[in-house]
């Protein structure tokens, strides 16, 4: 047998070295690539998701649009349609009537009628009138003929 030499140890170490280093920059490169790619592809996904979502709501806000032209549009047709007509004596407008629900068979005592009108209008419920204790709701002592 051959005796190894110990550069013959050293020169497979240093082998090894060399290739386990040149496995791992070929395969960081190759992460690096292949990483690269993953991003670029979600960029492009997203980008398109983005245009298209801008798409679909510039089609959504092209339409509100029309339908507020066309409302204007049916306003101020409706407005044209109006006629003032000065008579001697008298002046006549023409109206187009709508018609709403009415309500006839709502019974409420006047006391819940006052609460609700008042609740309508904002303001603070009347207190309820005490009734007038005897002596006729005078102070004692006679204050009724001062004055």
């Amino acid at each position: 047998m051959i005796p190894l030499r110990p550069y013959y140890y050293a020169a497979a170490a240093v082998a090894l070295l060399a290739a386990v280093g040149t496995a791992y920059t070929v395969g960081r490169l190759d992460g690096k690539a292949h990483e690269r790619s993953a991003c670029l592809t979600r960029e492009a996904k997203r980008t398109a998701a983005a245009e298209r979502d801008r798409t679909e709501w510039r089609a959504q806000i092209d339409a509100w649009e029309a339908e507020r032209r066309r409302l204007e549009q049916e306003a101020a047709d409706a407005i044209a349609e109006i006629r003032v007509e000065y008579l001697p004596g008298k002046t006549e407008i023409r109206r187009q009537i709508v018609e709403r629900a009415v309500y006839r068979d709502c019974r409420i005592d006047d006391g819940m009628r006052d609460i609700l009108n008042a609740a309508l209008r904002g303001r603070p419920i009347a207190p309820e009138p005490q009734p007038v204790a005897a002596g006729g709701g005078l102070v004692p002592g006679g204050t009724a003929g001062h004055g």
